[in-house]
C-alpha cells in the first residue's frame, strides 16, 4: 500500500508525499512509546529487538519520502516556489525560507532574491476567482461580499483549524505535566521513578516542539489566509473604480477602501479563529476547574463575566 501511494505521489506532485511522511511519524511515535516499553520490561528482548528493527526502517523509508523533487521536475514546475514544493518538515519548519535568510545574511536583498510567488496568492487569480463569482450574484447585499471571499477562500480558512486545535491539545497538556513533575519529585528515586523521568523528559520535548510547531503553522496559514483577502478585494475595488466615470466616484473615497477599510478588514481576520478556540479553550478550563476546585470554579466564571459587561459598557459609552 505505502509502495503505490508513494508511485502515485511521485507521479502526480510536485512535494513529497505529505500524507505518507505524517503517517511516518505519527507512527515511529506511538512504535517508539511501545517499543521502550517492551525494552523495560526485560523479558521480550526479542520483540523488543523485532519492533526496533521495524521502527528503523520506518525511519529510513521516512528520510527518502522527505527529500525534495527540485531535480526531477518537469521544465514547466521547475520555477515554482519552494513553499510548493517542501514536504512535510520542510513545511512545519519553515525550512523553505533558510535560502533567503542565508542570502539575506551575506548580501543586501533585491527583487530577483525572493522567491517565486504563490499562484494561489497572485493578484491574477484571486481577482479572477472573485469577479468570475461576484458578476454571477443575482440578489447583492450589504454581507454579499463577505459571504463571496469567506465562500471563495473556505480551503485556506479551514486550513487553520487543525494547527489551532492541535495547539490547544499542547496546551492543556502543560498542567497534567506540571501535577505528574510534582508527584514524581516526591517519590523516593528509585529505577521506576528514574525511567518515569526519563518518559517525562520525552513528554515535555514532545508537548513544547508541538506548541512552537503549531503556533508557527497556525499563524501562517491566518496571515495567508488575510493575504489573499486582501489581495483580492484590492484588486477587485480597483476595476470596480477603474470602469466607473471619472465624475461618478470620488478618488479620495476609493483610495480610503483600499487603504483603511481593506486594513482594518485584514486586522479583524488576525484573531478570527480566536472566536472559536477561545470558546473550546474556555469550557476545556473550567472543567479542569472544576475537577480541581469544585462548585468554587464559579467565583472566577462570575468574575470574568461581570468584568466583560464593565468593558462592553464602558466600549457602547465610548461609541
Amino acid at each position: 500500500m505505502l509502495g503505490t501511494l508513494s508511485y502515485v505521489e511521485h507521479q502526480r506532485t510536485i512535494r513529497p508525499s505529505l500524507m505518507m511522511n505524517g503517517y511516518l511519524v505519527l507512527s515511529i511515535l506511538l512504535d517508539a512509546a511501545g517499543i521502550r516499553t517492551l525494552w523495560l520490561q526485560r523479558y521480550n528482548n526479542t520483540v523488543a529487538a523485532v519492533a526496533t528493527v521495524s521502527i528503523a526502517i520506518k525511519f529510513g523509508l521516512l528520510i527518502i519520502e522527505s527529500v525534495r523533487k527540485e531535480g526531477l521536475l518537469r521544465a514547466e514546475w521547475v520555477h515554482e516556489s519552494p513553499e510548493a514544493t517542501s514536504g512535510l518538515f520542510g513545511k512545519l519548519f519553515f525550512g523553505w525560507l533558510n535560502r533567503l535568510f542565508l542570502a539575506g545574511f551575506s548580501r543586501t536583498l533585491s527583487l530577483k532574491d525572493l522567491f517565486p510567488l504563490d499562484k494561489h496568492l497572485t493578484s491574477e487569480y484571486l481577482f479572477q476567482r472573485l469577479s468570475d463569482t461576484w458578476h454571477f450574484l443575482d440578489n447583492k447585499s450589504p454581507n454579499s461580499l463577505f459571504l463571496l471571499v469567506a465562500n471563495t477562500m473556505k480551503w485556506h480558512l479551514l486550513s487553520a483549524f487543525p494547527p489551532r486545535l492541535a495547539l490547544i491539545g499542547f496546551t492543556f497538556c502543560q498542567p497534567f505535566l506540571i501535577t505528574r513533575a510534582i508527584d514524581l519529585s516526591q517519590q523516593p528515586i528509585d529505577k521506576a521513578s528514574s525511567n518515569a523521568g526519563y518518559g517525562l523528559i520525552g513528554a515535555y520535548l514532545l508537548v513544547y516542539v508541538g506548541i512552537a510547531l503549531t503556533t508557527g503553522q497556525y499563524q501562517h496559514l491566518t496571515y495567508r489566509a488575510i493575504t489573499m483577502a486582501r489581495g483580492g478585494l484590492t484588486t477587485l475595488m480597483f476595476a470596480k473604480t477603474s470602469s466607473l466615470k471619472s465624475n461618478a466616484v470620488d478618488s479620495s473615497s476609493a483610495l480610503t477602501l483600499m487603504s483603511a477599510d481593506i486594513e482594518r478588514i485584514t486586522n479583524g481576520w488576525q484573531t478570527m479563529h480566536e472566536i472559536w478556540a477561545s470558546v473550546i479553550e474556555v469550557a476545556i478550563a473550567i472543567y479542569l476547574l472544576e475537577q480541581q476546585l469544585g462548585a468554587a470554579c464559579a467565583i472566577p466564571i462570575a468574575v470574568a463575566i461581570c468584568k466583560f459587561k464593565h468593558h462592553s459598557h464602558l466600549q457602547s459609552d465610548a461609541l
